[in-house]
């Protein structure tokens, strides 16, 4: 029943900026932004309306919390779905900063000229575990 399912937070190694997505109890329709304000179910817009605000505000006032970017995922569940991430299509808002965090893998090599660096991107979507 409430509006803020799940978070999930990605870190990027390399900086440790963190990729956060809130994962939001509505459907993309149910909030619109109309000049850049969000617009619809009340409370649900005034709160992730506030809460997006209020994240990459944070941000920029400490240097303990920096983010990479912000998502908001729309998936209004049901008691008998346990996916915290949902399929539907326009499911997935960008709020801010890039779409996806980079993981640089290295290989060791004793000629460093030939070995390889293979980029890695980390959409919201994709789970990693370590």
């Amino acid at each position: 029943s409430g509006l803020l399912r799940y978070l999930a937070v990605n870190v990027e190694r390399l900086t440790g900026a963190v990729q956060i997505t809130l994962v939001w109890n509505s459907k993309p329709t149910d909030i619109v932004k109309v000049n850049n304000v969000a617009r619809g179910s009340l409370p649900a817009a005034a709160s992730l309306q506030h809460l997006t605000k209020y994240l990459i505000q944070a941000s920029g006032n400490t240097s303990s919390f920096v983010l990479h970017s912000l998502w908001i995922h729309f998936h209004s569940s049901w008691k008998h779905d346990n996916a915290i991430f949902g399929r539907e299509e326009g499911s997935w808002k960008l709020i801010h900063g890039p779409d996806s965090i980079t993981e640089v893998l290295n290989f060791n090599s004793t000629d460093w000229k030939i070995a390889p660096k293979i980029h890695l991107r980390f959409p919201p979507n994709v789970f990693r575990q370590a």
